[in-house]
């Protein structure tokens, strides 16, 4: 709390962000959110749908150190804004899970932790093997206990016992202070200070009405559509070859990725009976519709890039090939394309991948070349945080 009331001392600080905030203070034509923590588990969790129609209907979402560095890598294609080394680690696919942030909290102001974050532990460990306070055998060890242990046990104390290694003082002094979601929390802060001491005017136009949301004068939040109303077998060839580009195949729990290698050569023709049961079983996951909402973003970025009339740079091309490459687990490019070397669609699915992906990053460098110069209201800021 002390670090928004010190760098945003006009900011409304608000409990966690839940589903629908967002909705409801940009219908009172609030233009800038900030999103540190947010519900998630017994409380619905503020979806990246709504995140969308937030920052397509004018407004500024920036995100960092919990659910805000989450939802700010789930929606960065569509304009939202990252900061901090746990939305980096989101945004490269190192880290995918909410248990990675997921904490218990006390629901008085300022909604302190009850338990230790696993992304915090995971950086305390790493950080106390390099400064040699742990063997590299024991950071392995205390790191499998932390995976293992449910979010709301979490505690130094707890693991060093489960993994039954002595917890010296010293030591626990050391992990404690490792903190990577409040460094995030307060480098996004900071960043937000900076524009707004710029900056003299809101962004966007506060009584704009784009019909986004209209449907909520009734009090009824729009029901989810992660295509946007298209079609699922419109565009399944697609969405299929977005889904082994993207290297977003290995992540799914429920996709057999070698029955996709096998159908994907054959996607022209979404009649076919392995694509239609190829289809049957993965709508029916609880993954799909995440899925389809990162596609659809991914596509509308590019496709708003070539409306620009954008094209990417070569620094552009050179990290989007990067970024492919870490996410096939692959060497390089090279060692990639080969791999699939049977297939003359393959090596035209990743280069295409590559093109897109590289406007994407275009389009982001020129919108937040764009926030640097945009003009904020502090007075519109809103942040969500313990």
């Amino acid at each position: 709390m002390d670090d928004v009331t010190t760098l945003l001392p006009e900011a409304i600080v608000l409990p966690p962000v839940q589903r629908g905030d967002l909705y409801r203070y940009r219908i009172l034509k609030s233009s800038l959110f900030v999103i540190i923590d947010g519900v998630f588990a017994n409380e619905p969790a503020v979806s990246p749908r709504e995140v969308v129609d937030v920052i397509d209907d004018g407004a500024m979402i920036v995100g960092a150190s919990s659910m805000g560095a989450l939802r700010a890598a789930d929606c960065a294609p569509a304009g939202a804004i990252g900061i901090g080394q746990v939305y980096r680690l989101f945004r490269r696919g190192s880290i995918s899970s909410e248990d990675e942030v997921a904490v218990v909290f006390s629901p008085d102001r300022p909604f302190p932790p009850l338990s230790e974050p696993l992304i915090n532990m995971r950086i305390a460990l790493r950080r106390a093997a390099r400064a040699k306070m742990l063997t590299l055998d024991q950071s392995r060890r205390l790191m499998t206990a932390a995976e293992a242990t449910h979010y709301t046990e979490r505690t130094w104390r707890g693991l060093f016992a489960k993994a039954a290694l002595p917890l010296s003082g010293d030591l626990k002094a050391f992990l404690s202070k490792v903190d990577a979601k409040r460094e995030d929390a307060r480098a996004a802060f900071r960043w937000v200070a900076r524009r707004l001491s710029h900056d003299k005017m809101p962004i966007g136009s506060a009584g704009t009405d784009t019909g986004v949301f209209g449907f909520l004068r009734d009090g009824r939040e729009r029901p989810p559509d992660p295509l946007d109303g298209a079609n699922t077998e419109g565009v399944l060839a697609d969405l299929l070859g977005w889904l082994m580009t993207s290297g977003q195949i290995h992540k799914l729990e429920t996709v057999d990725s070698k029955q996709l290698l096998e159908i994907l050569p054959l996607v022209g023709g979404v009649g076919n009976p392995s694509l239609a049961g190829f289809l049957e079983d993965f709508s029916s996951s609880t993954e799909f519709d995440a899925v389809r909402m990162r596609f659809s973003v991914f596509q509308k970025a590019h496709d708003h890039a070539r409306h620009l009339g954008l094209r990417p740079r070569q620094n552009d091309l050179s990290v989007a090939q990067a970024e492919i490459v870490q996410a096939h687990g692959k060497t390089s490019w090279n060692d990639l394309i080969n791999s699939y070397s049977q297939h003359d669609v393959f090596r035209h699915l990743y280069e295409e991948y590559r093109f897109n992906l590289a406007l994407t990053k275009r389009l982001k460098t020129l919108l937040c070349q764009k926030n640097e110069l945009t003009v904020l209201d502090p007075l519109e800021s809103y942040v969500w945080r313990r």
